[in-house]
């Protein structure tokens, strides 16, 4: 008897927390929802966090971070874009975005209710990449597959026939060591990074910037491994660095 009445309690108890959880998830989606829906333009980004309740996700208008909602980021005029995720998420994926100008001002806010098709192909994509951890510079240079010296041509753009990729940028190979791409030849790269926060750089938009390119794939468009731009009076500088590594991989295969 004794055992039988704890079992009950038991999944009593049970039944109760998972009550409460629910109603907690079902509390937070509708303050998510009426917070969405009662923020106004021009609103400042303290009023719309406290509305919610809880700190955001930040990005900022030079970040390429994105978590599955769009692979579009912040772009001027949005200079900081603040979003939470639906605590209800694990149900549904659905998260609430808002971008801010330079003045702290709200010019934009958009529920998605679903991650982005183009961001399921790029995770499908990824899964077939080479999977590959941290190297050095030399490791990196050996096992890379294209590494040249580039100049941009056009600013970054997104293709509307396929987002997944996010800004294809289009450049005009200077110097090539490794890949299928010659000297005087185009390019075409992929321009999505990961990164975060003020520190965070943007990969070159002005034409006629030099970028040095690596990549484990050579079929265009160039997914990078890593890439950093090059001043125009360190570019001599650049060519030399890669050559000494090219010797180096060129020596350790003999």
């Amino acid at each position: 008897m004794k055992s039988r009445l704890l079992l009950k309690v038991l999944i009593g108890a049970v039944a109760a927390a998972l009550c409460i959880y629910a109603g907690l998830y079902v509390y937070k989606s509708h303050r998510y929802a009426s917070a969405f829906a009662d923020t106004r333009l021009d609103d400042s980004p303290e009023i719309v966090t406290r509305r919610f309740g809880v700190p955001p996700n930040i990005e900022f208008w030079h970040s390429g971070y994105f978590m599955g909602f769009t692979m579009y980021p912040c772009t001027p005029p949005c200079d900081t874009r603040l979003w939470w995720d639906d605590p209800a998420s694990v149900f549904r994926q659905q998260a609430f975005y808002f971008e801010f100008d330079v003045n702290r001002h709200l010019i934009s806010k958009t529920h998605y209710e679903h991650l982005d098709e183009a961001y399921l192909r790029w995770m499908e994509r990824m899964k077939h990449a080479p999977k590959v951890g941290f190297a050095g510079e030399a490791e990196e240079f050996r096992t890379a597959k294209v590494v040249a010296l580039v100049r941009l041509l056009e600013p970054p753009q997104v293709d509307p026939r396929d987002t997944s990729w996010g800004p294809l940028s289009k450049f005009l190979v200077i110097r090539s060591w490794k890949g299928p791409f010659a000297a005087g030849t185009t390019m075409t790269a992929a321009t999505t990074a990961l990164c975060f926060g003020p520190g965070c750089r943007p990969f070159p938009t002005q034409v006629g910037q030099f970028v040095v390119i690596s990549s484990y794939l050579d079929v265009q468009p160039i997914y990078q491994l890593s890439s950093y731009t090059v001043d125009e009076a360190h570019v001599e500088e650049a060519t030399r660095k890669l050559d000494a590594l090219a010797a180096l991989g060129a020596e350790r295969d003999r």
